[in-house]
């Protein structure tokens, strides 16, 4: 059997294993499950080949490609150009030649050893299952706010309703995050191990930046926003595929609606310098500006009960570090109403 003999490198660049990681062709699935069970020493080779295959992300563009490239190569810059062009590829087709380049100059240069010792995305998204990698790191209340400072000397200012978990070897061999809720990440520079923050069905790679990722559980919106730096956000499906990849520079936000669609905008810097400090402003705002801010500030859901046709709420006040009752008494006070706070959800009465 041919396979037994396979290397890292033979199995992708071999066209019915591609066929499988992808899960394009059902004989190849069917085949290397077979191969998997009659064979359980090839596993080992079979899981990190498909680990390097998704790493390389085949159905990027050209551009992209090299990005990630050119990111691995961080850690392999002490070799020369002359020793790279030793390397004998075998060229079959367009696919199978990129992939003979890539799998021969990381393996000829010893950097595949470095690409399993830190984490890489395929394989964090098998551990995003699994909550027994991680360990929580703190966890705040609703309309509480907390600032965590990292082992590496990264900060993260955690927003209400939220939990952070680390990855018990976090700083070690790898930096890797989970984030349930919201939280701004201020990130410490290490070349050899990126930053990443899994939240929901997002992974969002850095090396040195500062973003804001917001995702709560049971909401079918989310949101990652760049400060400073360049970040990689990548979509991932249900089983576990990256569907999707989007390079952020400073100024750019992407929003993710059901856990489908996405769009990359704009957004202005003082809205995200406000939330950080904690400032709230309403100049006359009606009931919706009102739920939009109290969500965006403090994560929670405002529901209005008995409102009168012809009542309209209106608005106009600023706070800075208050807590979201302080916020609710002056809005209450105002507009005449009563409310009661329930988990994350605030019940107005008039």
């Amino acid at each position: 059997m041919k396979y037994l003999a396979y290397s890292i490198e033979d199995l992708i660049t071999d066209e019915s294993f591609i066929n499988y990681v992808e899960g394009s062709n059902e004989q190849a699935v069917l085949l290397w499950q077979k191969l998997i069970l009659t064979y359980p020493q090839i596993s080992k080779n079979v899981e990190e080949a498909k680990m390097l295959y998704l790493l390389l992300a085949l159905k990027r563009s050209n551009d992209e490609k090299a990005f990630e490239l050119d990111r691995l190569k961080l850690v392999i810059d002490q070799k020369s150009k002359a020793e790279i062009d030793k390397v004998v590829v075998r060229k079959s087709n367009q696919k199978s030649y990129w992939l003979a380049i890539a799998a021969s100059v990381l393996v000829f240069m010893g950097l595949y050893v470095t690409f399993i010792k830190f984490r890489t995305p395929a394989e964090i998204i098998a551990f995003g299952a699994s909550q027994e990698y991680y360990e929580v790191a703190a966890q705040t209340n609703y309309g509480e706010r907390k600032l965590i400072n990292l082992s590496d000397g990264s900060s993260v200012i955690l927003n209400g309703a939220s939990v952070l978990s680390i990855a018990k070897d976090y700083n070690k061999e790898n930096r890797v995050l989970k984030i349930n809720g919201e939280a701004f990440f201020e990130v410490a520079k290490d070349k050899s191990r990126p930053f990443i923050v899994i939240s929901g069905n997002s992974i969002t790679t850095a090396l040195g930046t500062s973003f804001k990722v917001k995702n709560y559980n049971g909401r079918p919106d989310m949101s990652i926003m760049l400060s400073t730096g360049k970040v990689s956000v990548k979509e991932i499906s249900n089983n576990e595929e990256i569907t999707k990849e989007m390079l952020l520079l400073p100024g750019e936000v992407v929003r993710i609606y059901d856990y489908k669609a996405s769009e990359k905008t704009q957004f202005e810097e003082q809205e995200l310098n406000n939330w950080k400090d904690g400032k709230l402003s309403f100049s006359m705002a009606n009931m919706n500006e009102v739920k939009e801010k109290l969500y965006d500030m403090y994560g929670v859901s405002v529901v209005a009960t008995n409102l009168p046709s012809n009542k309209n709420l209106a608005f106009t006040g600023s706070f800075q570090q208050e807590n979201l009752k302080s916020v609710l008494d002056a809005i209450s006070f105002v507009n005449h109403f009563t409310y009661e706070i329930k988990d994350d959800k605030i019940y107005i009465t008039y």
